[in-house]
């Protein structure tokens, strides 16, 4: 359904982040934009490149087993 959803969460992968986030729009985004501008292509299964991600990652979410919980999400979403 997305008569609930904020305007600004748009695609599955954002729905996904902002479930799985407490419903928090700003912090859902941020971890969007963070996973956007630092994700490298071919990354799946990549360990240094999942590590620069989960490090933007920890930039927005400052827990580093949040990241962890968070990354295994972000793995299963096509649009990254």
């Amino acid at each position: 359904r997305r008569d609930d959803l904020p305007t600004s969460i748009q695609t599955p992968a954002q729905r996904a982040l902002y479930n799985n986030l407490s419903r928090n729009e700003e912090l859902s985004l941020a971890c969007h934009d963070a996973i956007k501008y630092n994700k490298l292509a071919d990354w799946k299964g990549d360990e240094k490149k999942e590590q620069i991600l989960k490090g933007a990652l920890y930039k927005v979410l400052k827990d580093i087993d949040e990241v962890e919980r968070i990354f295994q999400i972000i793995k299963q979403q096509k649009e990254y």
